[in-house]
């Protein structure tokens, strides 16, 4: 599989691709929209950002988080993130999603924001 939408597709999620003024900033605040994503089940909202390869990154993240809810049962959010993260990687290179190091670093330190949850 080398394109995302159709994983997308094929997986049945939707993207809300969210745009600065558009109802979700309107009714959440557009800063929380800014450089985060978020997903439910089969929805994946995500957000605004002045970066391409950050928003494909965090695209990649949703998608696994919403795999990840069909099949796993993950009390602990540090051990969630973690699996999300592992699986976030793989998906972009399933993807054809070339990443700099510098967003493998921006993923890597996503996580570490985690680490409280251990």
């Amino acid at each position: 599989m080398n394109n995302i939408l159709d994983l997308l597709q094929s997986n049945n999620i939707t993207l809300h691709l969210i745009s600065k003024g558009d109802k979700y900033c309107e009714a959440n605040g557009e800063e929380n929209y800014t450089n985060s994503s978020y997903s439910a089940i089969n929805d994946i909202w995500l957000g605004i950002y002045d970066n391409p390869e950050l928003k494909n990154l965090s695209l990649c993240h949703e998608i696994a988080h919403c795999l990840i809810e069909r099949t796993e049962d993950i009390d602990n959010v540090y051990e969630l993130e973690k699996l999300a993260w592992n699986n976030t990687f793989e998906i972009a290179k399933d993807c054809d999603i070339l990443l700099s190091n510098e967003a493998v670093e921006w993923g890597n330190s996503q996580l570490k924001e985690y680490e409280k949850f251990q």
